[in-house]
């Protein structure tokens, strides 16, 4: 399952850079052809920043679809859950 959320534009105000970004899971990010085809689409629609679920140790995959992402300029935020279902 992929959720996507548009955040809304975040203005900083010292740097004037816009950022748009989605949510993905955990899952999501460790599916490559579905990270492959993300970064795709981020790119053509201006995504700039991907906010992904930590909620478990990340395994080999995870870590090589975070550096493709990192590596196609699109920033990563890793939204750390606490709580179970979180």
């Amino acid at each position: 399952m992929i959720l996507l959320l548009l955040a809304p534009n975040i203005v900083l105000a010292n740097a004037g850079l816009s950022k748009k970004g989605i949510y993905l899971t955990q899952n999501t990010a460790m599916n490559s052809k579905n990270i492959d085809h993300l970064i795709k689409k981020s790119k053509e629609v201006g995504i700039n920043t991907f906010v992904i679920d930590l909620n478990s140790p990340p395994n080999k995959i995870y870590q090589n679809n975070i550096q493709k992402i990192k590596q196609a300029g699109i920033r990563y935020v890793a939204r750390v859950v606490v709580f179970p279902d979180g």
